[in-house]
């Protein structure tokens, strides 16, 4: 969804590196790895990576790191599972998060309800206190002597 798309973004850059690691050490470009983060982020809600977009990353992967064929598509789905897992388990995180606010959320509400219900029932017995005074005062007036 839209926030594995920024988790996921041009600053992430991890799961692009893992398929470009090549053995002479040269970097891969900003433009491959924003390009492999895009279809990681399309890929990964749906829980499977499509078939074309494995088929080109492991073009990708071969071009670049000198493997066959074979061993970057299993690079490829290496890399895939352990996004996915690390899409799953932010989203567990996410998840738990969320609850535990939810939770918070519903204990203030009941805590701020009960000050508010106290409130009222205090300002209606002083009331009722207030007003039996004003009704009942007794005056004392002194005299000089």
């Amino acid at each position: 969804g839209p926030a594995l798309a920024r988790g996921a973004g041009a600053g992430n850059t991890y799961f692009a590196d893992m398929l470009l690691r090549s053995p002479n050490g040269d970097a891969a470009t900003d433009a491959q790895r924003n390009e492999i983060n895009r279809i990681l982020i399309t890929d990964l809600p749906a829980g499977k990576l499509g078939a074309d977009d494995r088929s080109y990353l492991a073009q990708l992967v071969a071009s670049r790191s000198g493997l066959a064929q074979p061993d970057a598509e299993q690079r490829v789905d290496q890399v895939y599972a352990q996004a996915a897992q690390a899409a799953n388990a932010a989203k567990a995180k996410a998840t738990a998060a969320a609850e535990e606010a939810r939770k918070a959320a519903a204990h203030s509400a009941l805590w701020m309800f009960i000050a508010l219900l106290l409130g009222a029932f205090v300002a209606s017995l002083l009331a009722t206190l207030g007003g039996h005074h004003r009704d009942h005062a007794r005056v004392i007036v002194r005299t000089p002597t």
